[in-house]
């Protein structure tokens, strides 16, 4: 009974280990094929974003409308030396100012569109102090025209900032949200506290774009 105990344990043991191997090979095989399977997916993705890009660059890619719209609107959200009066801020005297600032933040004109409603959209890019230096953010804004093609300043208005982020990232979530703004979409599932993906800084629940003044200001200063 002893002999026949052992060697009934002894081939117990032996199946139960190559079961344990079976199911390691097939986990790692389910392993793999999920992997596949996702890297498939974000590949889609982005192929799909890619299209977008594309499209949106055909369409409202800035080199399809009238320059100079960056260097226009540059001196309402560049930053202005204490010596510069808000006033004279358009003056050509402080053209050269604004140009270095141009060149040391990056500053880059992506979409720029014309709609119906006789504004013209624009979308800038701007490079934002980081450890890597590698962050970046944009700015929707629009404005009218008068008759003799200048920008009218009277009309200029910010519609948001976006947060700082890599700049593959922000060229992405562009895309996605000055589509919406010449759609007419509403921008609410963009703000800070209705989106798990951050996409918009301002305007929030406390800032807004004050068309008066042209300055971003909390409730309290309104």
């Amino acid at each position: 009974m002893e002999i026949f105990y052992t060697s009934t344990v002894y081939q117990l043991v032996i199946p139960l280990q190559c079961m344990k191997k079976i199911l390691y090979v097939i986990g790692i095989l389910v392993f793999m094929y999920s992997c596949q399977n996702n890297a498939s997916s974000s590949e889609s993705t982005d192929n799909s974003w890619l299209t977008d890009s594309l499209t949106m660059d055909s369409l409202y890619g800035s080199r399809s409308n009238t320059s100079g719209v960056l260097d226009s609107v540059l001196p309402f959200f560049a930053k202005r030396h204490d010596s510069i009066p808000a006033a004279r801020r358009f003056d050509t005297t402080y053209s050269a100012f604004f140009a270095a600032q141009k060149k040391d933040r990056q500053y880059s004109l992506v979409y720029t569109a014309a709609t119906a409603d006789s504004f013209s959209y624009f979308l800038i890019r701007r490079l934002e102090p980081s450890i890597k230096n590698d962050k970046y953010a944009a700015l929707c804004g629009r404005f009218k025209r008068l008759s003799s093609g200048a920008i009218d300043t009277a009309t200029y208005e910010e519609l948001f900032w976006t947060w700082k982020m890599p700049f593959n990232e922000l060229n992405k979530k562009s895309v996605t949200l000055f589509k919406a703004v010449i759609q007419g979409k509403d921008l609410k599932p963009y703000i800070p506290g209705k989106e798990n993906d951050l996409y918009i800084m301002f305007p929030d629940a406390n800032v807004s774009f004050n068309t008066k003044s042209k300055t971003w200001m909390s409730k309290s200063e309104f």
